[in-house]
């Protein structure tokens, strides 16, 4: 006769799913051989992520390559979204529309952007001094 001997594991995931993201998560322990669900608890997502990131630091960095890096707590959790990416979400249309974004914020973000573009330039001058300064065909509304 064989014997069986049932290991179970822990697990946790998403329940259900909102418009902004997780409802509820799903925890509890189940079957490892067979999957089973052993028992779980449904939990609202705001309790679960409160706890969660109660003490969790949030980290907001720029690597010199143009991505900025968020990274929460000590390595629960890091993503990296080149520049150029959340600049085109904030400018898309739908955006706008739903922000309700003003002509002044985007100057302000245009003003922003245009020093930020002639500190690397900068930058670039002090690696290479005979490098000429990338043209744009843009103009730059601060001049």
């Amino acid at each position: 006769m064989e014997e069986m001997t049932n290991r179970f594991e822990a697990f946790f995931t998403v329940g259900s799913s909102g418009p902004l993201g997780p409802a509820t998560y799903r925890a509890g322990y189940r079957c490892s051989e067979t999957g089973n669900v052993i028992c779980s608890l449904e939990l609202p997502a705001s309790i679960v992520e409160s706890t969660i990131l109660r003490d969790a630091e949030l980290a907001v960095a720029l690597s010199s390559d143009g991505r900025i890096q968020f990274s929460l707590g000590d390595g629960l959790l890091s993503v990296s979204e080149p520049i150029d990416r959340l600049i085109a979400q904030i400018a898309s249309a739908e955006s706008l529309r739903l922000e309700q974004l003003t002509s002044p914020d985007l100057t302000s973000l245009l003003q922003r952007l245009w020093r930020s573009v002639a500190f690397v330039q900068e930058a670039m001058v002090h690696l290479r001094p005979t490098m000429p300064r990338i043209q744009h065909n843009l103009k730059d509304p601060s001049v």
